[in-house]
C-alpha cells in the first residue's frame, strides 16, 4: 500500500511538473535580441514588444490571440538562374546575392502581403532592365558597377517595405551552351588576330631597326674612310720636316706592299760584296736544298 502511494506520488509530481512547465510556456513569451514581437487580437495588432526579455501574457490561452515575431538580424537571399537578354539579344544566366535587414518590422509585416515573393519579382525586373542595356563583354568587365546599380535600383523599392538593402553582388554569369561555344570561338579568333597583328608589328619594327642600324654603320664607315686619307696626309706633313724619317718610312711602305709570292728582294747587299747574278744563283741553291 505504501509502495503504491509512493509510486502514485512520484507519477503525480512528474505530471504536475510537466503541466506546470507547459502552462508556464503557454502564458509567457520570450523576445530574443534583434527581434520584435507583435501581439495580434482577431488579426489586428494590439501592441509590439521591442525590448528583449520574458513577458507574462496570459491572453495567449485565448484562441483569437496570436504572436508574430519578426527578426531584425542581417539576412541574405540568393537568386540563381535568372535569365535575361543583353543588348544584342544574347541570353545571359545570372546568379544574384543580396544582403539585407528589416529596419521597420511593422511596415515589413503589414505594408506588403509577402515581401519575399515581391522581392524576387523586383530583383528579376531590376536586373533585366539594367543588363538589357549592356553587352556580354560589358557585363563581364563591369560586374562591380552593375552590382552597385542593382543595389540602388532594388533599394528604392525595398525601403518602402521597411527593408534596408546592405549589399548586392552579381555572383555568377553564364551563357547557354551553344552561345558559350560561339562566344569562345569569337574570343579565340580575336586572340589569333591580335597575335598576328602583334607579330607583324614586331617584324616591321625589327626590319626598321635593322635598316636604321645598317644606315648608321654605313655612315660611320664612310666617315672613317674619308678621314683615313686626311689623317695620312697630316702624318706625311708632320714627317716632311725630317727627310731621313721620310726616306725610312718610304722604304717601310715599299716593303709592306710587296707580295712575297711574286717578289724576291735583296736587302743589305752592296756591289762590292755580291753581285746580282751571284745573289740569284745563291738563292736558287738555297731553295733547291
Amino acid at each position: 500500500m505504501i509502495m503504491s502511494m509512493i509510486v502514485f506520488g512520484f507519477i503525480f509530481s512528474i505530471v504536475t511538473f510537466v503541466f506546470s512547465f507547459w502552462f508556464f510556456r503557454k502564458i509567457t513569451h520570450q523576445v530574443p535580441e534583434q527581434t520584435e514581437s507583435f501581439l495580434m487580437r482577431f488579426g489586428k495588432m494590439e501592441r509590439s514588444l521591442i525590448q528583449p526579455g520574458l513577458y507574462w501574457l496570459p491572453q495567449k490561452l485565448l484562441p483569437w490571440f496570436d504572436i508574430v515575431t519578426v527578426s531584425k538580424q542581417i539576412n541574405y537571399r540568393t537568386f540563381k538562374g535568372i535569365q535575361v537578354n543583353d543588348c544584342f539579344g544574347t541570353t545571359v544566366i545570372v546568379d544574384l546575392w543580396l544582403e539585407f535587414r528589416i529596419s521597420d518590422p511593422k511596415r515589413a509585416l503589414f505594408s506588403v502581403e509577402n515581401w519575399e515573393e515581391v522581392l524576387e519579382s523586383v530583383v528579376i525586373h531590376s536586373i533585366a532592365s539594367i543588363l538589357c542595356a549592356q553587352s556580354v563583354d560589358q557585363i563581364l568587365k563591369h560586374r562591380m558597377e552593375l552590382s552597385e546599380q542593382l543595389k540602388q535600383s532594388i533599394s528604392a523599392e525595398t525601403e518602402r517595405w521597411g527593408i534596408s538593402l546592405l549589399g548586392a553582388m552579381v555572383q555568377n554569369i553564364g551563357l547557354l551552351p551553344e552561345v558559350s561555344k560561339q562566344f569562345f570561338q569569337a574570343i579565340a579568333a580575336r586572340i589569333e588576330r591580335t597575335t598576328a597583328l602583334i607579330q607583324e608589328e614586331g617584324r616591321l619594327r625589327v626590319a626598321k631597326l635593322d635598316a636604321t642600324t645598317a644606315r648608321k654603320i654605313a655612315e660611320m664607315n664612310g666617315l672613317s674612310r674619308s678621314q683615313l686619307p686626311l689623317e695620312i696626309g697630316k702624318f706625311y706633313q708632320s714627317l716632311s720636316s725630317d727627310p731621313v724619317l721620310v726616306k725610312k718610312f718610304e722604304e717601310y711602305w715599299e716593303l709592306i706592299n710587296l707580295d712575297p709570292r711574286k717578289t724576291v728582294t735583296f736587302s743589305g747587299f752592296t756591289e762590292d760584296n755580291l753581285g746580282l747574278v751571284e745573289a740569284t744563283k745563291a738563292m736558287e741553291s738555297v731553295l733547291s736544298h
